[in-house]
Protein backbone atom coordinates (compact mmCIF):
# COMPACT_ATOMS: atom_id res chain seq x y z
CA UNK A 1 0.00 0.00 0.00
CA UNK A 2 2.78 2.44 0.90
CA UNK A 3 4.62 1.72 -2.35
CA UNK A 4 1.43 2.35 -4.35
CA UNK A 5 0.84 5.67 -2.56
CA UNK A 6 4.45 6.71 -3.18
CA UNK A 7 4.21 5.85 -6.91
CA UNK A 8 0.89 7.71 -7.24
CA UNK A 9 2.29 10.73 -5.46
CA UNK A 10 5.36 10.75 -7.74
CA UNK A 11 3.16 10.67 -10.85
CA UNK A 12 0.93 13.47 -9.55
CA UNK A 13 3.89 15.65 -8.56
CA UNK A 14 5.58 15.10 -11.93
CA UNK A 15 2.36 15.90 -13.82
CA UNK A 16 1.87 19.11 -11.84
CA UNK A 17 5.46 20.21 -12.42
CA UNK A 18 5.33 19.46 -16.16
CA UNK A 19 1.96 21.16 -16.59
CA UNK A 20 3.18 24.29 -14.79
CA UNK A 21 6.48 24.54 -16.65
CA UNK A 22 5.18 23.75 -20.13
CA UNK A 23 2.00 25.83 -19.90
CA UNK A 24 3.99 28.96 -19.06
CA UNK A 25 6.40 29.03 -22.00
CA UNK A 26 7.66 32.43 -23.01
CA UNK A 27 8.14 33.39 -26.67
CA UNK A 28 11.68 34.62 -25.97
CA UNK A 29 14.61 33.86 -28.24
CA UNK A 30 16.96 31.24 -26.85
CA UNK A 31 19.10 30.94 -29.98
CA UNK A 32 19.32 31.95 -33.63
CA UNK A 33 19.50 29.57 -36.56
CA UNK A 34 19.81 30.61 -40.21
CA UNK A 35 18.81 34.15 -39.30
CA UNK A 36 15.65 32.99 -37.47
CA UNK A 37 14.96 33.52 -33.79
CA UNK A 38 14.28 30.16 -32.08
CA UNK A 39 11.94 30.19 -29.06
CA UNK A 40 11.00 26.50 -29.00
CA UNK A 41 12.47 23.24 -30.24
CA UNK A 42 10.41 20.07 -30.27
CA UNK A 43 10.89 16.52 -31.43
CA UNK A 44 9.24 13.26 -30.47
CA UNK A 45 11.72 12.56 -27.68
CA UNK A 46 12.80 16.09 -26.65
CA UNK A 47 11.46 19.59 -26.08
CA UNK A 48 13.38 22.79 -25.29
CA UNK A 49 11.75 26.10 -24.38
CA UNK A 50 12.13 29.32 -22.36
CA UNK A 51 10.11 29.86 -19.20
CA UNK A 52 10.30 30.98 -15.59
CA UNK A 53 11.36 28.64 -12.82
CA UNK A 54 9.63 27.93 -9.52
CA UNK A 55 11.21 29.99 -6.74
CA UNK A 56 12.71 26.94 -5.06
CA UNK A 57 14.68 26.02 -8.22
CA UNK A 58 15.72 29.27 -9.84
CA UNK A 59 17.11 32.69 -9.03
CA UNK A 60 14.50 34.61 -11.01
CA UNK A 61 14.32 35.50 -14.66
CA UNK A 62 13.74 33.25 -17.66
CA UNK A 63 15.46 29.87 -18.08
CA UNK A 64 16.07 27.61 -21.05
CA UNK A 65 14.51 24.29 -20.07
CA UNK A 66 14.63 20.84 -21.64
CA UNK A 67 12.79 17.55 -21.24
CA UNK A 68 14.25 14.49 -22.93
CA UNK A 69 13.51 10.78 -23.00
CA UNK A 70 16.88 9.02 -22.68
CA UNK A 71 17.70 5.43 -21.66
CA UNK A 72 14.57 4.62 -19.64
CA UNK A 73 14.38 8.05 -17.97
CA UNK A 74 12.57 11.34 -18.55
CA UNK A 75 15.29 13.91 -17.85
CA UNK A 76 14.91 17.61 -17.06
CA UNK A 77 17.64 20.22 -17.56
CA UNK A 78 17.74 23.99 -17.21
CA UNK A 79 20.10 26.95 -17.61
CA UNK A 80 19.60 30.70 -17.30
CA UNK A 81 18.62 32.47 -20.52
CA UNK A 82 20.89 35.42 -19.73
CA UNK A 83 24.09 34.64 -21.64
CA UNK A 84 22.81 31.22 -22.76
CA UNK A 85 24.85 29.35 -25.36
CA UNK A 86 24.71 25.82 -26.76
CA UNK A 87 26.10 23.34 -24.26
CA UNK A 88 24.95 25.21 -21.13
CA UNK A 89 22.26 22.60 -20.47
CA UNK A 90 24.94 19.90 -20.32
CA UNK A 91 26.92 21.72 -17.60
CA UNK A 92 24.95 20.00 -14.82
CA UNK A 93 23.67 16.46 -14.44
CA UNK A 94 20.02 16.18 -15.52
CA UNK A 95 17.23 15.69 -12.99
CA UNK A 96 15.47 12.34 -13.50
CA UNK A 97 11.75 13.13 -13.32
CA UNK A 98 10.60 9.59 -14.15
CA UNK A 99 12.60 6.36 -14.11
CA UNK A 100 11.54 3.01 -15.55
CA UNK A 101 10.26 4.56 -18.78
CA UNK A 102 9.71 2.11 -21.63
CA UNK A 103 8.94 4.85 -24.15
CA UNK A 104 7.40 8.24 -24.59
CA UNK A 105 6.75 11.02 -27.02
CA UNK A 106 5.84 14.66 -27.32
CA UNK A 107 3.33 16.03 -29.85
CA UNK A 108 2.49 19.63 -30.74
CA UNK A 109 -0.40 21.69 -32.07
CA UNK A 110 -0.50 25.26 -33.25
CA UNK A 111 -2.43 27.40 -35.71
CA UNK A 112 -1.79 27.50 -39.42
CA UNK A 113 -1.66 30.57 -41.67
CA UNK A 114 -5.45 30.59 -41.98
CA UNK A 115 -5.85 30.67 -38.18
CA UNK A 116 -7.09 27.08 -37.86
CA UNK A 117 -5.73 24.59 -35.36
CA UNK A 118 -3.36 22.02 -36.88
CA UNK A 119 -3.36 18.30 -36.12
CA UNK A 120 -0.90 16.76 -33.66
CA UNK A 121 2.64 16.89 -35.06
CA UNK A 122 5.59 14.85 -33.79
CA UNK A 123 8.13 17.49 -34.81
CA UNK A 124 8.02 21.25 -34.41
CA UNK A 125 8.81 22.98 -37.71
CA UNK A 126 10.90 26.16 -37.50
CA UNK A 127 8.60 27.97 -39.92
CA UNK A 128 5.46 27.90 -37.79
CA UNK A 129 3.07 30.87 -37.71
CA UNK A 130 3.68 31.31 -33.96
CA UNK A 131 7.06 30.81 -32.23
CA UNK A 132 5.80 28.32 -29.60
CA UNK A 133 3.13 25.60 -29.73
CA UNK A 134 -0.35 26.32 -28.40
CA UNK A 135 -0.79 22.77 -27.10
CA UNK A 136 1.52 19.92 -26.15
CA UNK A 137 0.76 16.27 -25.56
CA UNK A 138 3.02 14.01 -23.52
CA UNK A 139 2.54 10.25 -23.72
CA UNK A 140 4.62 7.99 -21.46
CA UNK A 141 4.72 4.20 -21.35
CA UNK A 142 6.29 2.74 -18.24
CA UNK A 143 8.03 -0.62 -17.91
CA UNK A 144 5.76 -3.27 -16.35
CA UNK A 145 8.09 -3.70 -13.36
CA UNK A 146 7.64 -0.02 -12.44
CA UNK A 147 3.98 -0.81 -11.63
CA UNK A 148 2.99 2.70 -12.69
CA UNK A 149 0.73 3.98 -15.41
CA UNK A 150 1.14 7.56 -16.54
CA UNK A 151 -2.00 9.19 -17.92
CA UNK A 152 -1.60 11.13 -21.16
CA UNK A 153 -0.89 14.76 -20.38
CA UNK A 154 -2.47 17.49 -22.53
CA UNK A 155 -1.18 20.99 -21.88
CA UNK A 156 -2.57 24.26 -23.21
CA UNK A 157 0.11 26.94 -23.36
CA UNK A 158 -0.85 30.26 -21.80
CA UNK A 159 0.23 32.75 -24.46
CA UNK A 160 -0.52 36.32 -25.50
CA UNK A 161 -2.78 36.12 -28.55
CA UNK A 162 -0.54 38.64 -30.37
CA UNK A 163 2.47 36.35 -30.25
CA UNK A 164 2.00 35.33 -33.89
CA UNK A 165 0.97 38.81 -35.02
CA UNK A 166 3.58 41.24 -33.67
CA UNK A 167 2.29 44.15 -35.77
CA UNK A 168 -1.23 43.93 -34.30
CA UNK A 169 -2.35 44.84 -30.82
CA UNK A 170 -5.54 44.56 -28.83
CA UNK A 171 -5.07 48.24 -28.00
CA UNK A 172 -5.21 49.35 -31.64
CA UNK A 173 -8.22 51.49 -32.33
CA UNK A 174 -8.55 52.50 -28.68
CA UNK A 175 -8.26 56.29 -28.26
Amino acid sequence: GDAFIERSSRVRTTHEFLRRQLSRMLPLMMTQENGRNISFEGEQNRVRWVGSMPGYLGRGGPYVQELEFASNVLNYRYATLNGYKDGDLDAEEPVALLEGVAGGKFSFRTIDNSGKMTGWESRWADDQTVPIPLMLKLTVQMKPESRMEIPELLIAVVVDMNVGRPTQSFAQGVP
